[in-house]
């Protein structure tokens, strides 16, 4: 029995994704108001602010697990700190902070072959079984998530 090829999105196509919603994203928070930026919504929920510094946050991370499956040396794993609610960064200061992530992960992805978005993840991640399905759900999936999350919580 030969392994089913699964299809997954090109190069090209992870790029696109990941520029168009790191774009929105970064439009979302450059444009909030400070006056709701740190407002915490009730016991233990993060402020829109603390929110979008989580995505700057966990951009180094899920990209650490990209590059450990591509075989590059890593370093350590990036810590993310979720106990705070709030950020003391203002919005343009984050909205920079994602841009500049997202720029390094935009070249990292230019620069994979399909070969390489076939390997599989290391250390295993679930569903994510492969590099193309890290960048898709792990990588431009969260930002997803945290942009529909903050495009909701900044309309309030």
């Amino acid at each position: 029995m030969t392994e089913r090829v699964r299809p997954h999105a090109s190069r090209e196509e992870l790029v696109e994704r990941l520029t168009r919603v790191s774009d929105a994203l970064i439009e979302l928070v450059a444009s909030a108001d400070p006056q709701g930026w740190n407002r915490v919504s009730g016991p233990g929920a993060w402020s829109p602010g603390k929110e979008a510094d989580h995505v700057a946050d966990a951009l180094p991370l899920h990209l650490w697990f990209v590059r450990k499956s591509l075989g590059e040396r890593a370093g350590s794993r990036p810590a993310i700190e979720r106990a705070t609610l709030t950020t003391d960064r203002s919005p343009a200061e984050v909205a920079e902070r994602i841009r500049r992530e997202r720029d390094t992960a935009v070249a990292l992805v230019r620069q994979l072959t399909n070969e390489q978005l076939e390997l599989p993840s290391n250390p295993p991640r679930g569903r994510h079984d492969r590099v193309a399905e890290l960048l898709q759900g792990l990588v431009i999936g969260h930002l997803e998530t945290h942009c529909r999350s903050l495009d909701e919580a900044l309309e309030i």
